[in-house]
């Protein structure tokens, strides 16, 4: 039954380490696209307040 549950818990112990590191990844990716977004949404608002 120890073995078992080992086998049973190893896994989930994968895929919250894997969760935890996906989130340190993902995170400030998220961060830096939106920034990014940010700055191209103002940037065309720019341009289209300038063809106006």
């Amino acid at each position: 039954e120890e073995i078992f549950s080992e086998e049973v818990e190893s896994p989930k112990k994968r895929f919250l380490g894997f969760l935890r590191s996906a989130l340190d990844f993902f995170l400030p990716l998220c961060r830096f696209l939106f920034g990014e977004d940010m700055k191209f949404y103002k940037s065309m608002l720019g341009k289209k307040s300038l063809l106006k």
